[in-house]
This record gives C-alpha cells, structure tokens and sequence, in this order.
C-alpha cells in the first residue's frame, strides 16, 4: 500500500507516519510539509493520501484534486481540527474526514472503510490464492492457472481453508465429495492430489502440496493469500472482503473465515 501524507506541522506528520507504520507496517510512506514539496517529488501512484485541510499557501481540498488528476482511485482522507470542512470532503466524495487529535483506532477505521479497494501487490514467485468471492489461482502474471480437473481444484480449497493443519483422506472424502473413503474414492483423491501437483507445476511453481499418509496439508510459505494475509493483519485486503468467501463451495458455509 502507498500512502501519502501531507501536514504544514511537523509533529503532526511524524504522529501521522508513526501511527501508520504501526497499522500497516508494510506500506510505503511519503510525507511532506507543504504542496510544492509534494509536487517536487514527483510521486504519483497512491492507494491513500491523508491531507490536512490547511497547508499554508494552499489547502488540502486543493491538493487533492492535484493527486486525483495523477492517482484516479487514490482514497483521500482529510485531517484536520475544524469540522466545518466536512461538508467540502462530502462534496469532493472522499474517503473520509478525520478530525485532530486522532486516535489509532479512527485512522484504522479509515483504512477498513476505503472508498476504492487498494490493489494487493502480489509476491511474483509465488501464486497468489483469492478466496474472498470466488475462489481462483493466479499465477506468476495474474492469470488463473487452469486445472485439470474441478475436483482437484476443490480439494486445493480445502486445503486453504485448513490454515496449513493437515486434513485427512477420510475428511476430504467425507466433506469435500460426500462420499465414504472406500478404496475407489481413495485412488480417486490420490489421482487428484497427482494431478493437482502437475498442474501447479506446470503454471511454475514447485512443492505446494504436502502429503504424509493418509492426510494432506497446504504449504502457507509457499503461497500468498488473501485469507492469510488478512489472518496477519494485512490491512490492504480488508476492502476486497465483501462478506463471501469461496463461494460455490457448500462446505465453504460452515468455514470458520466466512465471517471475519
């Protein structure tokens, strides 16, 4: 996430950038004391920009429409210690309106409730696992990676799902396919495990799958993921969670992540 922070006060900035670094460590910063400072740097590109509402030669109402004309989606956020400004916010549709002094828990509400979903940076040598909506697999250039077969796809969710505990045969057999794990279901889920493994191969990526006897488990380091993002307090997944997880999956209804 790239975040822009711009505040004539000093203290305000570092209070600013100090309770960001904390609420999303991994996001990228750049704060400035005046406009010009901003326009200098030639930054562009932002998923959140929060603006005082008075910079001096200029204010933050104006500032952002500099930054929308450059980062379209960027969610803006006024800050300021006047609350008759709100009404402008309203009118320029913003994010939100923060008033001064703030505490972490109203910038965290701002960054739960973006008017525009931050696009989550993927890790490039790893396929990337969406099971917030559909559940779907990308690959290296963020396409879905075709599967075989449903079933082996289905199985793939479930074990995301697990969080990286090991599943049995017999749990697959019974909740995935709904069927007792009798020896023909076993080469079944044996076959699908085989063909799961080729076609995560092919799209490029190596051992995804570990399996010991007669149970599976996902490898979490091995893939990014929505859901486990979000489990570790990624806060820029928050806004692509619309209430639906792996849907078409009936087993999915009873997830423990459905509600989050």
């Amino acid at each position: 996430m790239k975040i822009l922070v711009v505040d004539d006060e000093k203290i305000a900035v570092a209070r600013m950038k100090s309770t960001l670094e904390k609420l999303v460590p991994d996001a990228e910063i750049h704060d400035f004391n005046t406009i010009s400072g901003y326009k200098k740097s030639g930054e562009t590109d932002f998923d959140v920009a929060f603006l005082d509402i008075e910079l001096g030669t200029g204010t933050g109402l104006e500032l952002a429409l500099m930054v929308k004309e450059q980062s379209p989606k960027c969610n803006i956020v006024f800050v300021t210690g006047y609350s008759e400004y709100a009404l402008e916010a309203f009118k320029m549709h913003s994010s939100g309106y923060v008033l001064k002094p703030f505490k972490d828990e109203d910038i965290q509400r701002e960054l739960d409730n973006l008017r525009f979903e931050v696009e989550i940076k993927k890790e490039a040598d790893k396929p990337f696992i969406k099971t917030f909506g559909t559940f779907d697999v990308l690959d290296k250039n963020g396409n879905p990676i075709h599967f075989k077969r449903s079933a082996s796809k289905e199985m793939l969710a479930y074990l995301v799902n697990a969080n990286g505990e090991f599943v049995s045969t017999y749990d697959i057999a019974m909740r995935v396919f709904k069927e007792p794990l009798d020896s023909v279901m076993s080469k079944k889920i044996s076959q699908y495990t085989s063909d799961l493994s080729k076609d995560l191969s092919d799209a490029g990526f190596g051992e995804i799958i570990i399996k010991q006897w007669k149970k599976l488990r996902i490898k979490k380091e091995a893939v990014d993921c929505d859901l486990y993002r979000l489990l570790n307090g990624d806060t820029s997944v928050v806004n692509t969670y619309h209430n639906e997880y792996m849907t078409g999956f009936d087993w999915a209804k009873f997830s423990p992540f459905r509600k989050i």
